[in-house]
């Protein structure tokens, strides 16, 4: 906790000749994730030491492919390797800046007395209206990635209470753990809103999923 928020920060410009966008490559990746995780505190500490090195070394200003900007893990595919056959969980938060500061405060109070394993966190500026279950909105999207462990799971379900409190909008595409409780608590009417719309198309509702399932929708 000691180095909590210390980071890199980046800022994408577009060139203004810029009018093409390249297919996917098929990337061939031999490294096969292992029956355990690679990830714990003292590797997540070593690699983002050596991140942050990388980083202070490299050019201030570098011309990046823009597939790489949009899709950062494109052909980093080990970093999901490394987190073992249980795979790991991420949760994508929106949260207005006002509410930023007491949500990270209570935030690490958690941390401290649950200690889980996060390997990464992320922060960067969104914009668009949120609407029905879109994750959008002119707010802060934060980003974590956990091991699969109890622990975590116990931690993360710490977070989901504090949603309702700073207005906080979770992404239900990127959490596959969260709730109905959680889910009909963060997007309100919304939800029911896309629930009638969603009726009124697939009145049978033929197509469903996991997370339809889940959430009940």
């Amino acid at each position: 906790m000691k180095k909590f928020g210390e980071g890199v920060i980046y800022q994408n410009f577009e060139e203004k000749n810029f009018n093409s966008f390249q297919k996917f490559k098929k990337i061939k990746n031999n490294f096969k994730p292992l029956v355990f995780s690679l990830w714990n505190k003292y590797s997540i500490n070593f690699i983002n030491f050596l991140y942050l090195k990388m980083n202070e070394l490299t050019r201030s200003e570098i011309k990046e492919d823009f597939l790489k900007v949009i899709f950062p893990f494109y052909g980093n595919e080990y970093y999901f390797n490394f987190f073992g056959k249980k795979g790991f969980f991420e949760s994508q938060l929106l949260i207005h800046d006002k509410n930023f500061d007491s949500f990270i405060d209570e935030f690490k109070i958690l941390f401290k007395k649950h200690e889980p394993t996060i390997t990464l966190f992320s922060l960067k500026n969104m914009s668009g209206q949120q609407k029905y279950l879109r994750f959008k909105d002119n707010k802060i999207c934060l980003t974590f990635d956990y091991t699969n462990s109890k622990k975590n799971l116990l931690f993360m379900s710490k977070v989901d209470s504090l949603y309702n409190k700073y207005e906080i909008l979770p992404s239900i595409i990127k959490d596959s753990r969260l709730s109905k409780e959680t889910f009909d608590t963060s997007y309100k009417e919304e939800s029911l809103n896309f629930k009638n719309k969603l009726y009124e198309f697939d009145k049978k509702r033929i197509y469903r999923s996991e997370i339809s399932n889940r959430l009940e929708l």
